[in-house]
């Protein structure tokens, strides 16, 4: 799709232009900017007085500050004059790749300038999943209180940690949630203090969890010209070329045998850190690189930024996760964010999704320490998917003409890094599958991916590698492979997996287990990549001239990229292959039977000296038992409710000993751990 550039001179005349500021809206008029429509500025932009410049697609600010002042001309504070606006709601799925309608919004790109001379005030329209507890979020504003910000959310936010009104701010190095009082006028998004220590970058990278007990994302705000309901944040934008330090994440910090020792605040580690791309080397959980390594930040911009090509300049880069603000699906729930991990450089899983729009949040695992920089002002982009490698990118930032001319500009304009390091998979490509399930109407349910290569690992690794584990609320997914192929048994109850790699020499023709967990589905589409880009639609054949297959419980099918097949309601079990299918059999019973794996944990709280149950948030009613090593029953407890999220166990008090505490939910998924007292 072509950008249109609207050149000064076929603006109304309410529109200024001189030396000092190129695009300046006066007092009492308007710019109306449509979605996807690019104005690029070399200079200043301004208003005046009751100027509004209307943005529903992207402004490039290059070489110019941002000013908004009054008709007396002194800085002008109190906003609505340059709003970004959000203009498609979330009527359906929001899946980028399933064509549903993702919410698309005006962007505000500045560069070439200091903070010093960014002052105007910019409105951002705000709306978002809803994540629970705590909303995450990137505040890409400088020095913006969190006392306007309560007050624009109608949040009610407080200094308490645990109420669910608090402000947390991600700590990198200690791997935990620091806090603050956000009543303070002083607190500020810039000069906070976090546990005696300054906010890093500035605050403009800060990963935030706002406590959401009086608001909710999805539904809340009021609103708009559109008549969908937004929030709208204001603030003057960073500006500048912003950096993070990859280095530190979890120096000094030792989560104890089974993530149980305890942050500054006390909290237990493995009642909040974990590590989908480590979990499935259970020899590693909670030692060496598990949980570490990972550096959590915010967008500090008003443009996407696209992660999908990080991984070709930063040499131990495993993944990242893109938080669930990156698409809005109907209902308004966590969709809890999408993988991406990189192999030899090449990105896999979530690929086209791998970006982070403004306000959004994400998290980067590094396989080792590392002195890596990450430059944020390279990753800036417009579109709304991740681009292929055959679009325009431009060293050094976006190349666009001041004046009309008859170049066209790409949509897929980004300020992405040309400089690459090369595919280092010898002699193959990144072959990808992914499964997507549909349901009656054609939105997207969950989906799954099947990664082979020339140096993939085939059952369970011992390393780290591009696969990633599924949690409880995923409704399809693969479960580890034995070495001849089908399901491992060993490992049915460990983990299951989101994103699954194999060798595609050694597993060629062999079944990787796939499983579908709900009902609802009823159709299931397919998208085949080849070093992360796209096939021909329709085409089956890869460059190894292989091919990938679905086993249906009945017959081989041959899969095309972007096909569909249609399933029924009890079709539940099916198997992936990479090359001609080689049957087996025995694997049909034995999937048959599995369960996912649970999300129910067993955690000490030290405030109240016990041990709790934290239910999977599927479970409805459980029955709990403990037991000691001789099995006697010493406690037993049914129909707890479960919805509640915890449940006390009380232990011997006064006997030392080893318990097994099991829990049973009303569909029949079983909990079970050893406790050492």
């Amino acid at each position: 799709m072509k950008r249109k550039i609207f050149a000064l001179g076929l603006l109304s005349l309410a529109f200024s232009a001189n030396a000092q500021s190129l695009l300046g809206v006066q007092d009492q008029a308007s710019l109306h900017i449509k979605e996807g429509t690019l104005i690029y500025g070399g200079g200043e932009l301004k208003t005046v007085g009751s100027g509004v410049v209307d943005n529903f697609g992207n402004v490039m600010i290059v070489g110019g500050g941002i000013k908004t002042v009054t008709t007396t001309n002194t800085d002008k504070t109190d906003g609505g004059n340059i709003i970004l606006r959000l203009w498609s709601n979330a009527t359906t799925n929001g899946s980028i790749v399933n064509g549903g309608t993702v919410i698309k919004y005006g962007q505000l790109y500045i560069d070439g300038v200091s903070q010093s001379d960014v002052t105007g005030i910019v409105d951002k329209e705000y709306k978002d999943n809803a994540h629970g507890a705590y909303q995450q979020m990137a505040i890409p504003f400088y020095k913006k209180t969190f006392a306007s910000l309560s007050t624009e959310l109608n949040a009610n936010l407080s200094g308490k940690r645990s109420n669910r009104t608090g402000v947390l701010v991600w700590n990198n190095r200690k791997i935990r949630f620091d806090h603050f009082d956000p009543t303070v006028t002083t607190n500020n998004t810039t000069d906070i203090k976090l546990a005696g220590h300054p906010v890093a970058n500035n605050g403009a990278t800060s990963y935030y969890a706002i406590g959401s007990r009086y608001f909710n994302a999805f539904t809340g705000g009021s609103p708009n010209t559109l008549s969908t309901n937004v929030f709208t944040i204001k603030g003057v934008p960073f500006a500048g070329n912003i950096t993070a330090s990859l280095t530190g994440s979890g120096v000094g910090v030792d989560f104890g045998i089974g993530g149980k020792n305890t942050n500054f605040y006390g909290e237990r580690y493995n009642t909040y850190v974990g590590d989908h791309w480590e979990h499935s080397v259970i020899s590693n959980r909670w030692t060496g690189n598990y949980g570490k390594n990972i550096y959590q930040f915010g967008n500090p911009y008003l443009t996407n930024i696209n992660l999908k090509y990080i991984g070709t300049v930063i040499d131990n880069l495993v993944g990242v996760r893109v938080d669930p603000s990156t698409n809005v699906k109907a209902t308004g729930s966590e969709t809890g964010g999408v993988y991406v991990s990189y192999v030899g450089g090449v990105a896999t899983g979530d690929v086209k999704q791998a970006i982070v729009r403004p306000m959004g949040t994400f998290e980067v695992k590094l396989s080792a320490p590392s002195t890596r920089v990450l430059d944020f002002s390279q990753l800036r982009k417009f579109a709304y998917e991740a681009n292929s490698s055959n679009t325009s990118t431009y060293p050094g930032g976006v190349t666009v003409l001041s004046e009309p001319a008859s170049e066209s500009l790409f949509s897929e304009m980004s300020t992405n890094s040309t400089t690459r390091i090369a595919n280092n998979i010898s002699n193959s490509t990144v072959k990808q599958l992914g499964v997507i399930a549909l349901d009656a109407d054609g939105k997207e349910l969950g989906r799954t991916y099947y990664v082979v290569h020339a140096n993939g690992i085939s059952g369970q690794p011992t390393k780290l590698t591009s696969q990633v584990t599924a949690n409880s609320k995923n409704v399809i997914g693969t479960f580890e492979e034995s070495k001849k192929g089908g399901v491992d048994e060993d490992l049915i109850e460990s983990y299951w997996l989101y994103i699954n790699e194999a060798n595609e020499n050694d597993f060629k023709g062999k079944e990787v287990p796939m499983r579908i967990y709900s009902s609802d589905v009823k159709s299931l589409a397919f998208e085949i990549l080849e070093n992360a880009e796209d096939i021909a639609d329709g085409q089956e054949r890869l460059s190894s001239g292989e091919s990938f297959y679905i086993f249906d419980g009945k017959k081989h099918v041959l899969i095309g990229n972007n096909k569909k097949i249609a399933i029924s309601s009890t079709d539940a079990d099916f198997g992936l292959y990479y090359g001609k299918p080689a049957e087996l059999a025995s694997s049909r019973e034995t999937i048959a039977t599995i369960q996912k794996p649970s999300a129910t944990i067993l955690a000490y709280d030290e405030s109240i000296a016990a041990h709790k149950i934290l239910f999977d948030p599927e479970w409805k009613k459980a029955t709990v038992q403990v037991f000691d090593l001789s099995g006697r029953l010493i406690f037993s407890q049914a129909n707890v409710d479960a919805t509640k999220g915890e449940f006390v166990v009380n232990l011997p008090s006064a006997v030392r000993g080893t318990y097994i505490v099991t829990a049973v939910s009303e569909t029949g998924k079983k909990f079970s751990q050893k406790v050492i007292k």
